[in-house]
């Protein structure tokens, strides 16, 4: 493939432009450097909302007629979404909630973030106009202060995403939180995210008796996309934020591929066409080449493994670092997990186990092999994290705050 020769002006040529963005009944207006590739590089970050969403009609769908209740004065019911990271639930949500009628306030909080009942009030408040202070007051400060905010509007749209990281954490008062909003506010509707397919059964089963006959939710099921489908998706997004001559439908369809081959997330081929844009551009050149995305999935390689781990629940990191060190068995791991399962607040049972281990599986992070145990003794199981991401699992797990640095691993 030939190189272009089209090149970038030097910093002493860049200008500034204006760029704006149509998003609903919003404008918003972005500054940015003169670029031979990039229109408006905002619209590859994930937190942008496109005028339309493509493949995920049904969802859209569902999501608006339950939440249709609003329009005629009556609580809507709560909501869980499930779905790989990328598959599309938070950019419905937001999408959706950005034209909620008046008089409604939707709120949304990360639980990655915020993964106390404490912590998701005063984020809540904050958003709702209210200061407070973060220590020095009782619990039920908060959540007084909490209902007196929300009194002054006709409904709350309260969006927990990555819920399982709240919900799975120690001592984080999930109870308590799910008890207020069931029992004691009527004019809350809670839409729950999670990228965990086994989130839904710990959840009920774990729940106190006294919220679960109160607290129900209807499930909205978010797929991966298809290779096709993502094409679309980046090429979409490639119409409004890079220079037409810049890219190419050859492009798109390989940045698809590349993002199906690595489990179907939008979100991962919005980096990786940002990224290759981004390489191009340094590379002086005004169109993104084969070479360009090639490089950038070299590139985003081991960031992205490293994001996966970072977002992985408590319980999910413990286990992931166990088979680190040790390279268990099934049989051994699973009855580690029955004794490490109750600080976590999740089931001990084998199935919750293998959801879990099959979770990590599906994103690579475990290996399952199998071989036999001697004649007539059957097979075993043995886990282990492959070895070309030894490094970058280490160095995820060592970062995060609630897991105790992983000792050196046995030779």
């Amino acid at each position: 493939m030939d190189r272009r020769t089209t090149q970038i002006p030097r910093s002493s040529e860049m200008t500034t432009i204006v760029t704006e963005n149509q998003v609903g009944n919003f404008s918003t207006s972005v500054s940015v450097n003169f670029s031979p590739v990039f229109l408006n590089k905002q619209v590859f970050h994930e937190d942008y909302i496109p005028n339309r969403i493509l493949h995920r009609d049904y969802q859209v769908g569902k999501v608006k007629q339950i939440l249709a209740d609003l329009e005629v004065g009556s609580t809507p019911g709560n909501i869980l979404t499930t779905g790989a990271f990328g598959s599309g639930k938070t950019l419905v949500v937001k999408a959706i909630c950005r034209s909620i009628p008046e008089g409604c306030k939707f709120i949304y909080v990360n639980c990655s973030k915020e993964n106390t009942r404490l912590r998701i009030i005063r984020a809540a408040l904050q958003q709702l106009g209210v200061s407070t202070p973060e220590t020095g007051v009782p619990g039920d400060y908060y959540e007084r202060r909490f209902e007196e905010a929300i009194s002054k509007y006709k409904f709350i749209i309260l969006a927990l995403d990555e819920i399982d990281r709240f919900t799975e954490t120690k001592n984080s008062g999930s109870f308590e939180l799910f008890y207020m909003l069931s029992r004691l506010v009527g004019n809350v509707t809670v839409i729950m995210l999670t990228n965990l397919t086994t989130f839904e059964a710990n959840f009920s089963n774990n729940m106190d008796a006294r919220v679960r006959d109160t607290f129900r939710w209807t499930r909205i099921k978010f797929p991966d996309y298809d290779s096709a489908e993502l094409t679309e998706i980046i090429e979409d997004r490639c119409r409004v934020g890079f220079k037409p001559t810049s890219y190419t439908h050859g492009i798109c369809a390989l940045v698809g591929a590349l993002a199906y081959n690595k489990g179907g997330r939008a979100r991962g081929a919005l980096s990786l066409i940002r990224k290759a844009a981004e390489i191009a551009e340094t590379s002086r050149h005004s169109t993104i080449d084969e070479n360009d995305v090639r490089e950038a999935a070299k590139q985003l390689k081991e960031t992205q493994g490293q994001e996966i781990v970072r977002r992985l629940p408590p319980v999910q990191r413990k286990i992931l670092a166990y088979i680190l060190i040790n390279n268990p068995t099934g049989a051994a791991a699973y009855q580690w997990f029955q004794g490490v399962a109750a600080e976590h607040q999740t089931g001990t049972g084998v199935g919750t186990f293998y959801g879990y281990l099959n979770e990590l599986e599906t994103q690579g992070l475990v290996k399952k092999e199998k071989h036999g145990r001697g004649r007539a003794k059957g097979l075993a199981m043995t886990l282990h994290v492959p070895p070309q991401i030894i490094d970058e699992v280490r160095l995820s797990l060592e970062t995060q705050p609630e897991l105790p640095t992983p000792p050196p691993m046995r030779m």
